[in-house]
């Protein structure tokens, strides 16, 4: 009797870990499951101080990340048909500092939708951000032609001419945003911060 009763504490406690170890199992199967019926695969920057999930963050690893970036992103091309869900996974990675997994987004986004105004600012950005201002302003321009109304890509084309030290341009590209959004306060701010 008394190697019954010992017995049973260290069964319990076993149910007890088997049950915690399905839980754990059964909640990993639903977190990792995309709407799609696929795997969501994370691939975590170790870099990363912080790291928050958006609601884009499946779309983003699995249309232009991954081991086989390519073939995950014709994948989801041909699933999606959407230049729309490449756009937001560039300005996921973007955002998380990955310039040339943005810029592929932002590329593949732009050959399914040469018209995506804001995929070609996205573009513009990862560029501005690289210190490639011409590159820059060709995406800027075509944001624009794309949208004439893209406030957005008037000042940060202002932007690209602004820091190759070409202040009229720059003035002139803000005063133009400042037509569409007279309230824009970053248009503003620039305007003043010009040497006079």
């Amino acid at each position: 009797m008394k190697s019954a009763v010992s017995a049973l504490p260290a069964l319990s406690r076993a149910v007890f870990y088997l049950a915690i170890a399905v839980a754990i199992v059964g909640a990993a199967i639903w977190l990792n499951r995309s709407g799609d019926g696929g795997w969501v695969r994370y691939h975590i920057d170790p870099q990363a101080a912080l790291y928050v999930p958006s609601h884009n963050h499946a779309i983003t690893e699995t249309v232009c990340g991954g081991d086989h970036p390519e073939q995950e992103i014709q994948q989801q091309a041909d699933r999606a048909g959407y230049s729309e869900s490449h756009r937001q996974a560039g300005d996921n990675f973007f955002a998380r500092g990955r310039y040339d997994d943005a810029v592929r987004c932002y590329e593949r986004a732009i050959e399914q939708d040469e018209n995506n105004a804001l995929a070609h600012y996205g573009l513009g950005r990862v560029h501005l951000k690289l210190a490639q201002f011409d590159r820059a302003r060709e995406c800027f321009e075509r944001a624009k032609e794309a949208d004439r109304r893209m406030v957005n890509a008037y000042v940060a084309l202002g932007l690209t001419y602004y820091c190759t030290g070409e202040f009229d341009k720059a003035r002139n590209q803000w005063l133009a945003a400042l037509q569409f959004d007279p309230k824009h306060s970053y248009a503003q701010a620039l305007i003043a911060s010009l040497p006079r």
